[in-house]
Parts: C-alpha cells; sequence; structure tokens
C-alpha cells in the first residue's frame, strides 16, 4: 500500500514540475514578446516625434512666408 501511495505521489510530483516548466517558457516567451511590442513602441514613437518637428518646421515656414506676403502687401501699398 505504501508503495503504491509513493508512486502516486511520485508521478503527481513528476506532473507538476512538467507543469511548472511549462508555465516557466510560456512566461519566457510572454517576456520576448512584450519586450519586443516595447521595442516596436519606442521605435514608432520616435519617429512620430521626428515626424512632429518636421511639421512644426513646415507651419513655421508656412507662418513666416504669410507674414512676408502680408509686409510685401503693406510695402507695395505704401510705395
Amino acid at each position: 500500500m505504501e508503495s503504491i501511495k509513493s508512486a502516486i505521489t511520485a508521478d503527481v510530483q513528476k506532473d507538476i514540475n512538467a507543469e511548472i516548466e511549462e508555465f516557466a517558457k510560456e512566461k519566457e516567451v510572454h517576456a520576448i514578446h512584450v519586450a519586443a511590442q516595447e521595442a516596436e513602441i519606442e521605435r514608432k514613437t520616435k519617429e512620430l516625434e521626428f515626424e512632429t518637428l518636421k511639421l512644426q518646421e513646415i507651419r513655421m515656414d508656412i507662418e513666416n512666408h504669410q507674414g512676408n506676403k502680408t509686409l510685401d502687401a503693406v510695402i507695395s501699398a505704401l510705395a
């Protein structure tokens, strides 16, 4: 009877250990996936920041150009 109990206990422990190993592997794969997503988010964030700066420069150029047109119109009107 004791040997049956020991065999069952050993078998259950083996199953538990296998489950723990499987969970650890899944956790590692998930961590790698999360790290890859974070890297992609960081890359896209930098890309968007760069695009934002370019758009701000374009906007300033347009505003300066419009200001120059207004100044040119005033000078023409005064001439």
